[in-house]
């Protein structure tokens, strides 16, 4: 018969083998991570959700070890296609010339339905039309948030290719920047320029979203890795997803996450 004291010494051996086996099994997930590159081609608001899945763990939830990389859109939708990245946010514009050409490459996710993007002016400017003639700030004299703003323009009467003078700034907050400085009229503002240059006195001109129909913040990836691992790419756009109804339900940890990622 088993003494108290074998009952315990089994109790214990046990207890050491259960907590060995939880131990070895969560390794086991930990090092079954998936590393999966995803390029960004800027660090504008909606690119948040993925700093976010990271922290959170919701990619970790998905088997994914996310990196994110930035790479200027060109380059990185050549470099998905040779598999150097699994996903992008090229943007629009990248994607839909690479698809033009024939290649096999499909967007799977898109974060917002509206362009966010804004075109702003000097506070005396307060029509459209009051900035023919004018030096307007760009990000790219070749994006698609300047095409689309053009497309604004050209309803409001102005010729932006014979009427408007564009002044590449870069990115970043240069171009708010410019205009802050008087080195331009005007400025094809991102989320985070319009939120530097209302505060400062500067007008909203035009919200580009509600004038032009386009989806934005799309993540694409190549037909090959669809087929190949759809597992993945279900558990990409579910991170993601995640992220995005904490943003909706969480403003100041979301403002925090933003500040550090546009910081690093």
């Amino acid at each position: 018969m088993a003494t108290i004291s074998d009952q315990l010494k089994r109790g214990r051996i046990q207890w050491t083998l259960a907590v060995g086996a939880f131990f070895a099994l969560f390794s086991s997930h930990a090092g079954a991570l998936e590393t999966v590159n995803l390029a960004l081609s800027n660090k504008n608001f909606q690119m948040i959700l993925y700093p976010i899945a990271q922290e959170r763990g919701y990619m970790q939830e998905e088997g994914i070890d996310l990196r994110i990389i930035l790479a200027r859109a060109e380059l990185s939708v050549q470099a998905t296609m040779a598999g150097s990245f699994q996903f992008n946010m090229a943007g629009n514009m990248a994607v839909v010339n690479i698809m033009k050409g024939g290649a096999p490459f499909k967007v799977i996710l898109s974060t917002n339905d509206k362009v966010l993007s804004w075109i702003l002016s000097k506070p005396e400017i307060t029509t459209l039309k009051e900035l023919k003639g004018k030096r307007v700030a760009t990000s790219g004299v070749a994006n698609v948030t300047l095409i689309m703003a053009k497309q604004v323009m050209l309803k409001h009467g102005i010729d932006p290719d014979r009427d408007i003078n564009f002044i590449n700034t870069g990115g970043g907050s240069n171009g708010v920047r410019a205009l802050l400085a008087g080195a331009v009229d005007g400025v094809v503002a991102s989320t985070a320029e319009r939120y530097i240059g209302i505060p400062a006195g500067l007008r909203e001109l035009s919200f580009i979203g509600n004038e032009v129909k386009n989806s934005w913040g799309t993540m694409a990836t190549t037909d090959q890795l669809i087929q190949e691992k759809p597992k993945l790419v279900a558990g990409m756009m579910k991170a993601s997803l995640k992220a995005l109804r904490f943003i909706r339900n969480q403003r100041d940890a979301t403002i925090t996450v933003a500040m550090k990622f546009a910081a690093r």
